[in-house]
């Protein structure tokens, strides 16, 4: 990683509203936290993993995180129409949104098969490592590794 590499990380985490930014390449981290701008009760930023699941009333469903830092995008690209509906039943491994990051759009996929409950992010928006995108409920049997 070059420094113009890293005084372009710097520069995104001034201008968005994020308070961290974390990028891994290979062997080397980079990590810029403002807590300057960050409101005395605000929580910590999550370290959660990309897919976690959590029970929403009695169903289990599956929050589908951000990896990474960047903004997201319901489809291919800015602009573009989005990927998945409410409703949209998912094949696991099916692009779902996009984030883009440091100039470059990474397809956000779906950890398994299920139906799309909820889009928790808005297009176009700056999300965070840990933050929750969108929600599924996964296939009947799959919280079992899909057997009956």
């Amino acid at each position: 990683m070059d420094r113009q590499r890293i005084e372009e990380i710097v520069r995104i985490a001034q201008e968005s509203p994020i308070t961290e930014l974390c990028v891994r390449e290979g062997d080397l981290e980079v990590r810029v936290v403002k807590s300057a701008s960050r409101p005395a009760s605000a929580p910590a930023p999550a370290s959660a993993p990309e897919h976690s699941p959590v029970t929403t009333e009695s169903d289990p469903m599956i929050v589908i995180r951000a990896d990474k830092v960047g903004f997201f995008h319901r489809g291919k690209g800015p602009g573009t129409e989005p990927l998945v509906e409410v409703g949209d039943y998912v094949h696991g491994g099916q692009a779902v949104a996009t984030l883009e990051s440091l100039r470059k759009l990474t397809d956000i996929t779906a950890p398994e098969c299920g139906t799309v409950v909820r889009v928790l992010a808005d297009d176009g928006s700056a999300v965070e490592y840990g933050q929750p995108l969108v929600e599924l409920r996964p296939k009947e049997g799959a919280e079992n590794g899909g057997k009956r």
